[in-house]
């Protein structure tokens, strides 16, 4: 089952601290060859701009997608789908 967190709620969980730890154990993973990281791509559109990321990290047993838009002066919609690699639930 899915579970939607807020930005408040990304917020009330996650420290810098803990965020830097995260972002360096990936990297080590990606230099190891234990994670995926595609660059990004951008769909340009007359509107704006659809941008989407993707990774893989078998070690972690987990792939993820970001995607956000850019259109006009509308502020930027985050989404991250973080997804199971066994089974690829959500």
């Amino acid at each position: 089952m899915a579970l939607y967190l807020s930005e408040e709620d990304v917020n009330s969980l996650l420290t810098m601290e803990i965020a830097l730890d995260v972002i360096e154990n990936g990297f080590r993973l990606i230099a190891c060859g234990g994670a995926i990281n595609n660059p990004r791509s951008r769909i340009r559109l007359d509107q704006g701009v659809f941008h989407l990321m993707a990774a893989a990290a078998p070690q972690l047993g987990v792939m993820g997608t970001k995607t956000y838009s850019s259109i006009g002066s509308n502020p930027p919609q985050f989404y991250v789908h973080l997804y199971d690699i066994v089974n690829g639930q959500l």
